[in-house]
């Protein structure tokens, strides 16, 4: 994460924020929108294999569930079982009035919901509140003996 993502959320976040998205122009918007913001990012595409992320220090993953053949469901049950406490905002165009997305993106324990279209204010919120509530989280922990 750039200097300029950590001031803003006065604080340290370690890592990069993943967008795993289908839609080159949703993944590139989201992806200009983060780094404008100080952000590192990294993009995956539902439809193409996994990057190599198993060693890649991840802070945030933004995933679009909404998708024909769940391929970003895969993807992120597999980046989760190696960082389970990676936090998750969880994008979908078809929150309103669709249970199985919501009930799918809290399976997965969704930090934050974001029902497109959303604004780019809107993400930068989203992504400013999840990342200082999972730092606070990571903070409150008792050290391990």
């Amino acid at each position: 994460m750039r200097p300029a993502a950590r001031a803003l959320l006065g604080e340290a976040i370690m890592g990069d924020v993943l967008i795993v998205e289908s839609d080159q122009l949703i993944r590139g918007l989201l992806t200009e929108c983060l780094e404008d913001a100080g952000y590192t990012v990294l993009t995956c595409s539902c439809e193409s294999n996994l990057p190599e992320l198993r060693n890649h220090p991840i802070a945030l993953i933004i995933a679009d569930i909404a998708l024909p053949k769940r391929r970003c469901t895969q993807i992120v049950d597999r980046l989760r079982q190696g960082r389970p406490d990676t936090p998750i905002i969880v994008t979908s165009a078809h929150f309103r009035g669709v249970v199985g997305n919501a009930s799918t993106a809290k399976q997965w324990g969704a930090n934050r919901l974001l029902a497109k279209p959303f604004s780019r204010s809107q993400l930068l919120e989203a992504v400013a509140v999840v990342l200082r509530s999972t730092s606070r989280a990571h903070d409150e922990r008792p050290p391990v003996r």
